[in-house]
């Protein structure tokens, strides 16, 4: 049996928790690798708790090549419980003293590994004890939202697709989540004033509501898909509402527009924060950025706008 180690020396501890190939794991012949990925709801939410669990597969040392002909999955799957809740405490301790996270980030990593055991029928761990491992949650950092003047720095240094997003995202209040999902049909126009109604996550019972968005920021939309209009494209009410840029002259996925991911829209903001010296550019130690956190969270900062402008306004 393998058993996880519960200190890291040093070096380690000072870098970055990395996680193997996932091309070194079986996976489709794996019976608890399909019990764990076919129940999750997103393809988005299948990747975090794939990331999150690969994370303690790394931790752990273990290697498809250390197992012979066995699944990875299905070996973790088939530890005595015992020894798997030692596994996770430890791991939780790695978390907390050598990575210094917070209680909130260690439950981001530990959370794939819950849904795989839990798919998986080991239901005897006692995860009030374990959660018990992880520290307090408590507030580490004050953030705040953008301000009216960094908004405007950024629609400023910024092309009309990205323009539209940041404005929508602002006066909408929605998640940056809910940018890859939308669907022209998920813009019910308002005329009266000059507004879209926006349906959230359209698709999905749970998570469905809808909220509105600024007359600016639907002038935006509505600029952005007309200059779509203008180079060909054909929009139907199921064309992604931001897709990824393509090549004006001679890209064939004019006609085949990919949605936006989060991913991207992320980078795109953390490029803006730069240029407009809204966030400082961080040196590069070993490949990693490092230096303080910043007071804004790049795509959050939006939402928190939205709350606080809402808040003044008497909401």
């Amino acid at each position: 049996m393998h058993k996880c180690r519960s200190t890291a020396d040093n070096n380690q501890s000072k870098q970055p928790l990395t996680v193997i190939p996932t091309t070194t794991i079986a996976t489709t012949d794996s019976i608890a690798y399909r019990n764990f990925v076919n129940t999750c709801t997103s393809a988005k939410t299948r990747k975090d708790y794939e990331r999150s669990l690969h994370y303690y597969i790394s931790y752990l040392s273990l290697e498809l090549n250390k197992l012979k002909d066995q699944s990875l999955y299905d070996y973790l799957a088939q530890q005595d419980p015992k020894i798997i809740q030692i596994n996770i405490c430890d791991y939780i301790t790695y978390l907390r003293k050598h990575k210094n996270l917070s209680s909130k980030s260690i439950a981001t990593y530990v959370s794939g590994v819950r849904k795989f055991y839990a798919m998986n029928d080991v239901t005897s761990l006692n995860w009030e004890k374990i959660h018990k491992f992880e520290p307090e949650d408590e507030r580490r950092y004050e953030d705040r939202p953008y301000t009216r003047e960094e908004l405007k720095k950024l629609l400023d240094k910024t092309n009309q697709r990205n323009r539209a997003i940041i404005l929508l995202l602002s006066s909408s209040g929605c998640r940056v989540g809910v940018i890859p999902t939308l669907r022209i049909r998920d813009l019910v126009p308002i005329d009266k004033y000059q507004i879209y109604k926006v349906i959230a996550y359209a698709k999905s019972n749970k998570s469905r509501y809808y909220t509105f968005c600024s007359p600016e920021a639907r002038k935006e939309i509505d600029d952005y898909l007309a200059w779509r209009k203008r180079w060909n494209e054909k929009l139907t009410d199921d064309s992604p509402v931001f897709r990824q840029e393509f090549n004006l002259q001679k890209d064939s996925r004019v006609q085949n527009p990919k949605p936006l991911t989060v991913n991207s829209i992320g980078f795109i903001m953390n490029k803006l924060l730069k240029q407009t010296g809204i966030r400082q550019v961080q040196p590069l130690i070993a490949g990693q950025y490092c230096g303080p956190r910043t007071e804004i969270q790049q795509l959050h900062g939006t939402r928190k706008y939205f709350e606080t402008t809402a808040f003044k306004a008497g909401m």
